[in-house]
C-alpha cells in the first residue's frame, strides 16, 4: 500500500522533528483545511528555523485562510526582510496597500 503525501510528510517530520519538513508538512495540512495543526507545525518548526522563508510563506498563507490580513501581512513582510526578490511576499505586500 503506497504511502500518502501527508503519510510520508508525517513520517520524516517524526524521524527529525528538528529539520525542514515541518513546512512542506504544515501546508499539506493546510490545504487540507486543517490550518490549527499548520500553525502549530510552524510555531514549533519557526522557532528553531526563524528565517527559514518556505515556511514564513506557509504562515502567511494560513493566516489569510484564518482571514488574519494583518498576521499574514506580518509574515509576508518578514519574507521580503529576508529577500527581497521572493514573488509571493512581494505581491501581498503590494497589494496590501
Amino acid at each position: 500500500m503506497a504511502l500518502s503525501e501527508i503519510e510520508k510528510l508525517e513520517r520524516r517530520y517524526a524521524e527529525n522533528p528538528q529539520g525542514l519538513t515541518f513546512a512542506p508538512l504544515a501546508e499539506v495540512h493546510r490545504k487540507n483545511g486543517e490550518v490549527q495543526r499548520a500553525l502549530d507545525l510552524l510555531g514549533t518548526g519557526l522557532a528553531i528555523h526563524p528565517d527559514y522563508i518556505p515556511a514564513s510563506i506557509v504562515l502567511g498563507r494560513c493566516h489569510l485562510d484564518h482571514g488574519d490580513v494583518h498576521a499574514a501581512e506580518a509574515a509576508f513582510l518578514h519574507v521580503l526582510a529576508l529577500d527581497g526578490e521572493v514573488s509571493v511576499g512581494t505581491r501581498f505586500a503590494f497589494n496590501a496597500y
